[in-house]
Formats: structure tokens, sequence, C-alpha cells
């Protein structure tokens, strides 16, 4: 797809239609990049989450009372109540009801749309990357071709710099 693989020269009509696909398909691969980079947790992996925070208002809330105040002799009986202590009250009774409810419902959303475990997101990052780069190369290889021919077009304003200054050689590869 570079200008200089080619065994025959490449017409002006072959090196902007390379211009225009390989524009088309790093605009493409970003968008993918973008949809990757924004994947949402697994569902095991939030609902893991979940778990140790619903410990945390359970054991929170239980705690909160002060119940060994409560013990104490001439101390009046006073509970202390907020929405948080209500919370971890409700979870500390209630855990699995609860529990089921938010998974059917992080479930449903991990049905529309699924997660993606790190090490995975983060391979399919790299993957896209090194498409991203071949693609610039490809397009700034027919872009050069042009400029051999005097063709001026202009260069895309994201385009990577290591891209712009790579030499020949290094496009043609």
């Amino acid at each position: 797809m570079f200008a200089q693989k080619s065994k025959k020269p490449m017409s002006v009509n072959d090196l902007l239609g390379t211009v225009d696909a390989m524009r088309d398909q790093i605009a493409a691969l970003r968008e993918d990049r973008t949809q990757v980079e924004n994947a949402p947790r697994p569902l095991a992996e939030v609902m893991g989450d979940l778990d140790d925070h619903l410990d945390f208002l359970s054991t929170a809330s239980v705690d909160a009372p002060g119940l060994h105040g409560l013990r104490a002799r001439g101390v009046p009986v006073e509970l202390k109540a907020s929405a948080p202590i209500t919370l971890g009250l409700l979870v500390a009774v209630a855990r699995e009801p609860l529990r089921r409810i938010l998974e059917e419902q992080l479930g449903d959303l991990e049905a529309a749309r699924p997660g993606m475990a790190e090490a995975d997101r983060q391979a399919r990052l790299a993957e896209l990357d090194g498409q991203i780069l071949r693609a610039e190369m490809a397009e700034e290889g027919a872009i050069r071709g042009l400029e051999g021919l005097g063709v001026s077009i202009q260069r895309r304003a994201d385009l990577n710099p290591l891209v712009a200054l790579a030499a020949d050689q290094a496009l043609a590869g």
C-alpha cells in the first residue's frame, strides 16, 4: 500500500485513493480505540467490589449506633440514625435479596455492553495503536508519493509527529 513498495509507480489517483482509504481507516480505528478505552469493567469484577462495599456498609451501620455506650449505667438509650446507617442496616438484614436485585440490573447492563477485563483491554488498545500507526505510515507514504509527483496535500492536524518525521525508508518497510 506504500507508494515506495510498488513495482511500478502509483498514479496520482491511486495515491489519492490510498490517502482517503487510510484516513477512513484511521478514523474507524480511533473510534474503536475510544470504545475499548471506555469499556466497562466485567460483571464479576464489579460484583466483587459491590460485595466489599456491602460488607463495609453492613459493618459500619452496626458499629455506628455505639452499642457499647448503650450498656453504660445511667446513659439514656439514644440510637443515632442517618441514611448511610439505615442503608447499612438494610444490607445487614436483607443482603442477598438486595445483592440479587443489583446483580440483575448490572447483568442487564453487561448484556447491552459487555465488560472487558483490564488485561484484555490493554492488549486490545496496544493492538489498535499498532494498526493506527501502520495506517498512518501508509497514509504518509502516499502523501510523500504525491509530493514527489508535484501534488500538494494537507496532512491531518492529528498526525502522529513520529510518522511525519519518519524516514522514507521507514515508510517503505
